[in-house]
């Protein structure tokens, strides 16, 4: 129920175990071209901090319609009993809100999250999503140094219903292990960057098509310096996939291997 103001610091203890939504309300700022966030964190010594859906939410964190925050050093998980669509680890979303500034997620540990495996209502451990009117987008948005594992149907992904392309979506220094379908998905984005990834495993357990990296609806991407590896099947089974609706997409300094589908789509 608490607003929070930018500046404010929301900390877990390390350690603990905290079990149901994390959905914080409230912005920070920019000030005089400087970013006064609100910062999701950890204090003390030892592991993360766990937030556990349990499955029985749709999202365990979720970032709704609020800008400048930073989430960082959260263990979070959200299995149940049986699948949902659309169920999610971290969700971030933009209905009909316009331009949603400056998300930062960091050195999170998103595990064991058992969405839908079919496209049309795709789980996903991380999830970035923009919809409804007011040319919703996003600003600045940033996922770095995250440990993602065993979720279905993706890994890292964005989703796109909105008539405004994002823009400043740097998707970076990433390991995905165990990923349902696909790694990592940029869609509705201008000059995205994907840097520094590493998958391993990924269509390990959908039916339909999957490939490891690519961009869906996005111009002007670039996806670089990634390791892709173990793609299961030939649906498509690739490590790298320049889809539809894309311009001048850059795909360079990447590393394919043990690729069932190939190395590129």
């Amino acid at each position: 129920a608490q607003v929070f103001r930018a500046g404010d610091r929301v900390l877990f203890k390390a350690g603990t175990r905290t079990t149901g939504q994390l959905r914080p309300q409230g912005s920070g700022r920019l000030e005089d071209g400087k970013v006064i966030p609100i910062r999701i964190g950890l204090y003390g010594d030892g592991p993360r901090p766990r937030i556990d859906g349990e499955g029985k939410v749709l999202d365990t964190v979720l970032l709704g319609n609020c800008e400048y925050w930073e989430v960082e050093d959260l263990e979070v998980t959200n299995l149940g009993e049986d699948r949902v669509p659309w169920r999610t680890g971290v969700r971030v979303v933009t209905d009909a809100f316009g331009a949603m500034r400056h998300i930062r997620l960091r050195n999170l540990y998103v595990h064991d999250v058992n969405g839908d495996l079919r496209k049309s209502h795709e789980g996903c451990g991380i999830y970035f999503e923009s919809r409804g009117g007011r040319a919703s987008h996003f600003e600045d948005l940033v996922i770095e140094g995250c440990h993602v594992v065993r979720t279905d149907r993706n890994g890292i992904c964005q989703r796109s219903g909105s008539t405004a392309r994002s823009l400043g979506v740097v998707i970076r220094g990433n390991l995905l292990e165990d990923i349902g379908g696909d790694g990592i998905k940029v869609w509705g984005s201008n000059g995205a960057l994907v840097e520094h990834n590493v998958l391993r495993g990924g269509r390990t357990r959908c039916e339909d098509y999957a490939a490891g990296i690519w961009p869906w609806d996005s111009d002007d991407t670039v996806i670089q310096y990634n390791e892709v590896s173990g793609m299961k099947g030939t649906k498509d089974g690739q490590g790298f996939d320049s889809d539809y609706r894309c311009r001048r997409s850059v795909f360079q300094y990447n590393t394919s291997h043990d690729n069932e589908g190939g190395f590129m789509l």
